[in-house]
């Protein structure tokens, strides 16, 4: 599966922004954890990834501006949208299944036909704690995920440091494969 995740970095200009994301990429990719591969949208040549899947998606934004905030927006969304319907899963399997039947993956009796796959039940879980991969689009220099508005605050306050004079924060895109 692909999808187009987000680094979050602090530069002085945009090519530097590239290379830092570009580091934390790799990072997310190393070892195939918990990314395969990346492809960047200053890049050229995949047609499978990058513009060849996506098209034109610009390959660095000011986070200042309002393409760059729309992007981190959409990233931080996608987040959230992502852990609340996992979310909703759980809910509903702890709400109609005992533990004994969670912990076994089977329900009790035959269940109807819209119950939930109880062999889900544990993948949901996993989606909602995860720190990266496919539930998480945003991430910082680190390669950490950005799992909240919280964090994403701290990331943009650079954690309580003075942001360098003549720097300034941008928004990487890259399509990843897992």
């Amino acid at each position: 599966m692909h999808m187009v995740i987000r680094a979050v970095v602090l530069a002085a200009n945009p090519n530097e922004a590239l290379d830092k994301a570009r580091t934390a990429f790799e990072q997310l990719t190393e070892n195939q954890n918990p990314f395969d591969y990346f492809t960047m949208f200053d890049e050229e040549g995949s047609s499978v990834s990058g513009k060849g899947r996506y098209g034109a998606v610009k390959p660095c934004l000011r986070i200042a501006t309002k393409a760059g905030k729309a992007m981190l927006d959409e990233g931080m969304a996608a987040t959230k949208e992502y852990f609340l319907e996992n979310l909703a899963r759980i809910k509903a399997a702890i709400t109609r299944y005992t533990p004994a039947e969670l912990f076994e993956e089977a329900p009790a009796v035959k269940p109807d036909q819209d119950a939930l796959d109880l062999t889900l039940f544990k993948h949901y879980c996993y989606q909602v704690g995860k720190y990266g991969g496919g539930s998480i689009w945003l991430y910082d220099s680190d390669g950490s995920g950005i799992r909240s508005l919280r964090q994403l605050d701290n990331v943009l306050g650079n954690y309580g440091t003075p942001i360098p004079a003549g720097e300034e924060f941008y928004i990487v895109p890259a399509d990843v494969h897992f």
